[in-house]
């Protein structure tokens, strides 16, 4: 059913709280939160099953909040997972165990759950309301651009602030929140067609992912990404400490941020097509065969700046790209079958890892051999759906002759 809501702005107030929504202050917690593990003893295998649980938790949420979102007012839900993740952040700041972090991180996975697909189906409706969605890789790329250049300089000062005080850190990532939850409440909900129940939105969701190869490839690609960032990520975050103080990790860090956010004001210019993405895949995936070879911290910002700049210019282009392939009824359940479908490999995979206690080079290698074949399923996607449309053109000129 349709709903319209009249009012100025509400291209721009989505563009708005779209950015925002983009912007994790949570990075200027991110070493408070890496001194709590060292401070309860935590292990890397240890951290990846805590991980794992943050993984498991999302994939128990995704599907159902992505319906709720294509079902409600997506303004609703964006609130609703501000608010969340600002008491995940409350929690991991007083736990004094390990279960009070699995408590935190599974409410992590539901403000993220709730986020997820929701942000980039309200700026793509608002923009499409008036008649301005070719700007939508646009507007994605910039998002991504932002969100590097702020989780940059939120790792400058994270590492400052907590060599002064974790507390701080906390204290200040929460309070950031609430200039987020205010883009929210300024939302004008868009005209879109809501989804008639959370069944539909489910069923018209999986049809689309079932039919369209190009979905599928996203859904492969945006896993590959998560298998091999996410794992990096925290294997690099948690061996540098032996090399360098917290004020020199956060400034590291801060300067891999840049790379990102130079890769989303590329993308910003750039067309998104199969060809340009095929590439960035295979880049992603020799980015990630650097690391295999060396554990020198060179190697490993050479790796880092890669597979950085991958990530922040192949998931906005990939997801402008198949915006104009679903309904505004499917949009927030189909990225959160996405989301699903990678916390789900990610979940099993670091669980894995934490229950076997694997040593950190064997962590690595195992994450590139799982991550390369996803990147393989995420090619051939992306090679069919181009083959695809190919035949439908042609058998429609034939149909036209």
């Amino acid at each position: 059913m349709k709903e319209t809501f009249e009012g100025k702005g509400v291209a721009e107030k989505a563009i708005r709280a779209y950015y925002m929504s983009r912007i994790s202050w949570l990075s200027i917690a991110i070493f408070a939160i890496i001194m709590k593990w060292k401070t309860l003893g935590l292990s890397l295998s240890r951290v990846l099953l805590l991980q794992g649980i943050f993984a498991l938790g999302i994939i128990s949420f995704e599907i159902p909040t992505g319906a709720l979102s294509d079902v409600r007012k997506r303004k609703h839900v964006l609130i609703s997972a501000n608010l969340l993740t600002m008491t995940a952040l409350y929690i991991y700041w007083q736990a004094p165990t390990f279960g009070w972090l699995i408590l935190a991180e599974l409410t992590f996975a539901l403000g993220g759950a709730l986020a997820s697909g929701t942000n980039t189906a309200l700026v793509y409706e608002a923009l499409k309301q008036e008649n301005r969605e070719q700007e939508v890789s646009r507007v994605y790329s910039t998002a991504s651009a932002l969100s590097f250049a702020i989780q940059t300089l939120s790792f400058g000062i994270g590492g400052f602030i907590t060599a002064i005080n974790s507390s701080y850190a906390f204290a200040m990532s929460i309070g950031l929140y609430f200039l987020t939850l205010s883009s929210y409440i300024q939302i004008i909900e868009p005209q879109r067609t809501k989804a008639e129940s959370m069944n539909q939105a489910v069923r018209s969701s999986l049809m689309s992912v079932a039919t369209k190869p190009l979905v599928v490839g996203y859904i492969a690609m945006f896993t590959m990404i998560s298998v091999i960032g996410r794992t990096y990520f925290w294997a690099f975050q948690m061996e540098l400490p032996d090399h360098l103080d917290f004020q020199y990790i956060g400034i590291a860090t801060a300067i891999i941020g840049v790379v990102a956010s130079a890769a989303g004001l590329w993308a910003r210019n750039k067309k998104p097509g199969n060809t340009l993405l095929i590439r960035l895949i295979v880049l992603y995936v020799l980015g990630a065969l650097l690391f295999q070879f060396s554990q020198s911290l060179v190697v490993l910002f050479a790796t880092w700046i890669i597979l950085d700049w991958i990530r922040g210019s192949a998931i906005p282009l990939y997801n402008a790209r198949i915006q104009d392939q679903l309904e505004s009824s499917e949009r927030a359940t189909t990225g959160s079958i996405v989301s699903t479908i990678a916390n789900l490999a990610y979940g099993l995979i670091s669980i894995g890892i934490g229950l076997y206690h694997l040593s950190p080079r064997w962590i690595i290698h195992l994450t590139f051999i799982l991550g390369t074949a996803i990147g393989v399923i995420a090619i051939t996607c992306i090679v069919n759906s181009e083959n695809l449309n190919t035949t439908v053109s042609t058998s429609i000129s034939i149909a036209e002759a």
